[in-house]
């Protein structure tokens, strides 16, 4: 019998910037093949799994201790297993100590500005690319949020609408 497990490790790998050098976290697939004639081998390489697993969030924790370096969300994954960006944003948060507001613009600015694109997407401004996500509920009070995607504009073009519309309320003249 011959059983096969994958798992995300991290590694330190040097990157040079425009600017100057930087250090960036790359993450790569490995496979853990093992034959095996007993559960009790398969155990041990779930248990190596979990190691692995392991000294992965301490070294990003480690890292997030650093300011110097940029931490970015992004993959080199194959079509269909885009989805899991989600899931490792909120594990960066639950299990990797990092606070929502970081964790999201790792995703989103940090990245842009890392990939060299800052000047043209990053923020919501006359001239910039319209690429928007909106989500059910308020990430910065649980990330899980992000997985309920409610809204997807790219480019300026619609891509997904569940938001029910809301009614405007008349202005509201106040004294001064």
């Amino acid at each position: 019998m011959q059983a096969s497990m994958t798992t995300k490790l991290s590694s330190w790998r040097p990157s040079t910037g425009r600017a100057s050098a930087r250090r960036s976290l790359s993450c790569t697939r490995t496979t853990l093949t093992t034959e095996t004639d007993s559960s009790e081998s398969v155990s041990v390489a779930f248990a190596r799994m979990e190691e692995t697993r392991r000294a992965e969030i301490d070294t990003f924790i480690h890292m997030l201790a650093n300011p110097s370096i940029k931490i970015v969300l992004g993959t080199d994954a194959i079509a269909g297993t885009h989805r899991r960006n989600v899931a490792e944003l909120v594990a960066r948060v639950e299990d990797g100590r990092q606070g929502e507001m970081a964790a999201i613009l790792s995703a989103t600015s940090v990245v842009a500005e890392s990939l060299g694109l800052a000047d043209k997407v990053r923020t919501i401004t006359v001239g910039f690319e319209a690429d928007l996500v909106a989500v059910g509920g308020n990430p910065l009070d649980d990330i899980k949020h992000v997985r309920n995607v409610r809204f997807v504009m790219k480019g300026g073009q619609v891509y997904r609408n569940s938001v029910r519309p809301v009614a405007a309320s008349a202005p509201v003249h106040r004294r001064r």
